[in-house]
């Protein structure tokens, strides 16, 4: 008899992944706010099912709680609003950390502040509610600007601009919040992508660590143009050494759990850390709580066992001893965005080439919807789409000659040339 799994939304790229994969292991899932993609491997629940609200949670647990094997909690947001606790509270076996635990993601200046407690190789960094004290500091250092709280993949401003720091800054002050300077990590290999993104599920004391991967943040190439919250992604790297490796797994997820147990937050779920790749050696600046997007889209085609017994093993506590099988090879995402993001975009345009994609070529859906017999763009990253082959020159070439008027298109789209070129 097939697993019942349900994951919460909203839904974009990185659900539709996860989806597709317990799916293809015979599951049957089950999506709070869900979208286009996700309604062709499982079913799209009512809206009362909608976990942006506490009812929605509430009724989804109740929902579960007769009907499911598993629930998969997957955005940032229901997470830092406390979603795992309510389902914990009905008793239904829950993949996902408590919003105590899910703290290392909701505030950065509490993150930034247990790093240096526990003594992780991090960027530094100060807060401040003073936007004035906040913009005089920019000239005693070489800091990029953050958002305290959640701000969807794209709360950082990081040009070397002092007045777009300033600028970004007072938006912070307006809103009300807290406002993070952390110190600007420079790459050992300048010129290059230097950073680095983990994935370690949980357990509470021990963590199963997933491929490493690299993600592109920049919406343009030659690492320009505005933070977004994704523009592809790759594994594995080949700039990563073992040294590196074992320091992040050593001095940064260990010590994490550890501290976590001690703070009376046991952290369940998955780790996910973004690091620079310094001349010191790798150090951490930013923690989040749940799978990165569009980082899922690859790892759910690497792993080389079944994702569902990862999550059971996880929520019982079984992850002592254990490692993740991955496929041999490289795995790549490349994400089509709208005409205009991450700033304002145009909806509604037609998607083409869907229904078209060769065998192995992956199309997960972000910002989509359906319109009459059409798919249609309803966001500002629209579809990601990911392969795995043999090595990274095959997954490269596989997933590029599908983009474009041969492949996928709609009007307006845009997308980076350079996912997976060498590091």
């Amino acid at each position: 008899m097939s697993e019942k799994v349900v994951i919460v939304g909203p839904c974009g790229g990185r659900e539709h992944a996860l989806g597709w994969r317990l799916e293809q292991e015979g599951c049957e899932v089950f999506f709070t706010g869900g979208n286009t993609g996700t309604a062709q491997v499982g079913e799209n629940l009512p809206d009362e099912f909608n976990c942006s609200a506490a009812i929605g949670v509430a009724a989804t647990a109740r929902m579960a709680k007769q009907n499911a094997d598993m629930v998969l909690v997957a955005p940032d947001n229901p997470l830092a609003d406390g979603a795992v606790d309510v389902f914990e509270a009905y008793a239904v076996p829950v993949f996902g950390p408590t919003k105590a635990a899910a703290k290392l993601e909701w505030s950065k200046g509490w993150a930034g502040q247990f790093e240096r407690r526990y003594g992780l190789p991090c960027a530094q960094d100060l807060s401040f509610m003073n936007p004035q004290e906040a913009v005089a500091q920019l000239d005693r250092g070489n800091y990029v600007v953050k958002d305290d709280g959640l701000a969807f993949g794209k709360g950082v401003e990081a040009e070397p601009d002092h007045k777009k720091l300033a600028q970004k800054i007072y938006e912070i002050a307006r809103r009300g919040g807290k406002i993070i300077l952390q110190e600007r990590l420079i790459g050992r290999n300048p010129g290059k992508n230097n950073e680095v993104s983990f994935f370690a599920v949980c357990d509470g004391e021990h963590a199963l660590m997933l491929p490493y991967c690299r993600d592109y943040k920049r919406v343009d190439d030659a690492e320009r143009g505005e933070n977004t919250g994704g523009m592809g992604c790759f594994t594995p790297l080949d700039d990563l050494t073992s040294q590196d490796m074992q320091i992040i797994e050593q001095q940064i997820i260990m010590p994490t759990l550890i501290g976590m147990q001690m703070e009376g937050r046991p952290f369940k779920g998955v780790l996910y850390g973004g690091v620079m790749l310094t001349a010191d050696g790798p150090k951490l600046f930013e923690f989040n709580v749940r799978f990165g997007d569009p980082e899922a889209q690859i790892l759910m085609l690497m792993l080389n066992e079944r994702f569902i017994d990862i999550l059971h093993a996880a929520v019982r506590g079984e992850l002592e001893n254990r490692t993740a099988k991955a496929h041999d090879g490289a795995a790549i995402s490349v994400a089509l965005a709208s005409a205009g993001y991450p700033g304002d975009y145009e909806k509604g345009k037609v998607i083409h080439g869907l229904d078209s994609l060769p065998s192995g070529v992956h199309a997960f859906h972000a910002g989509t919807r359906r319109e009459g017999d059409h798919i249609v763009t309803d966001g500002g990253r629209v579809v990601h789409l990911a392969t795995r082959a043999k090595n990274i020159i095959q997954a490269r070439q596989r997933v590029y000659a599908s983009i474009g008027q041969n492949g996928v298109h709609f009007e307006g789209m845009h997308h980076r040339q350079s996912i997976g070129l060498a590091s």
